[in-house]
């Protein structure tokens, strides 16, 4: 984002230099010898590496809308010190006068975004980097009761999304068969619950230079747990590339899409894989039924539909 979509105490590098040095000695209690904004930047933000006189680097960012840590810690919790330690800075002249801007400490984790590699990876670079990250999921399931989700979020969802398309002529086509989704997804209920990443893509997987993943950050998309499947609609994105909002297959795609899954059941407890060896066409389904809540996302009573189309 650029520069002039920050305060005036912010709005160029030398002032976000300078306060993310302030905030990370307040915040750790040692000093700052220099900062630098990180080379890739996101929406909503800006993200800068602090290193400390005790030798440790670490990340201050500037957001200018709130976020939610409570998936973070859900996250770290099963997947330890592959997600950073995440704590909000307390600065009144940011947060409480009139900037608007929200300061956040993380914890640095190693390593390049998959981004990175995008020009220097062949196909089994990239194959083994989605097995890895499959690995990393397989530590994601989670206990509870999969019935309430279904019967509270899931299916009331999908019929909110039907309602929509039934009154809209560029996506009514889609009415059939989200219709078959509604009358198929009880069957989710046999399913495990699985917290996922639902906004995964080449600049929040770290790798290293052996195409083994080191860190995974950007959770705050991330909902409560749901269905497993749900949520691995992911890896499909992360498989293609979006081209002037058209989504088209890599030379790679599939080589990526097996890699993960592959990974994900090989390292699932055989209890929980035994149980979805024996159900996949509900997980398969729940995979449709992620794509469709990618692409026509529900805020409150409202969806939107998504601008991106896929490449015939």
């Amino acid at each position: 984002m650029s520069d002039s979509d920050f305060p005036t105490a912010l709005n160029n590098a030398e002032k976000q230099i300078r306060k993310a040095k302030e905030l990370a000695s307040q915040h750790l209690g040692i000093k700052a010898i220099s900062a630098q904004l990180t080379t890739t930047q996101v929406c909503f933000s800006k993200t800068l590496e602090v290193f400390l006189q005790d030798g440790r680097s670490v990340i201050i960012q500037f957001r200018i809308e709130a976020l939610d840590v409570d998936p973070f810690f859900r996250a770290r919790n099963l997947l330890g010190d592959i997600v950073p330690i995440i704590e909000a800075i307390h600065d009144p002249e940011l947060v409480e006068a009139e900037a608007g801007v929200w300061p956040f400490y993380m914890t640095r984790i190693p390593r390049k975004p998959w981004m990175e590699y995008e020009d220097i990876w062949n196909e089994t670079q990239r194959a083994t980097c989605s097995k890895s990250l499959g690995r990393v999921f397989a530590r994601c399931f989670v206990e509870g009761n999969t019935g309430e989700v279904v019967d509270s979020d899931i299916i009331p969802n999908l019929h909110k999304i039907r309602t929509l398309v039934l009154e809209r002529d560029d996506v009514k086509r889609f009415s059939a068969f989200i219709a078959k989704l509604i009358e198929e997804a009880p069957d989710f209920k046999k399913l495990p619950l699985f917290f996922g990443h639902l906004d995964i893509n080449e600049m929040n997987v770290l790798v290293g230079e052996n195409a083994e993943v080191t860190g995974v950050i950007d959770w705050e998309l991330s909902p409560p747990p749901q269905p497993f499947g749900i949520a691995c609609y992911c890896i499909q994105f992360l498989a293609g590339e979006i081209i002037d909002k058209v989504f088209r297959q890599r030379p790679e795609f599939k080589a990526i899409d097996r890699g993960f899954w592959a990974g994900l059941l090989e390292n699932t407890p055989t209890e929980i894989r035994n149980s979805l060896e024996a159900n996949w066409e509900a997980v398969q389904t729940a995979v449709m039924v992620g794509t469709i809540f990618k692409v026509m996302s529900i805020e409150g009573d409202e969806v939107f539909v998504s601008k991106i189309r896929l490449n015939a």
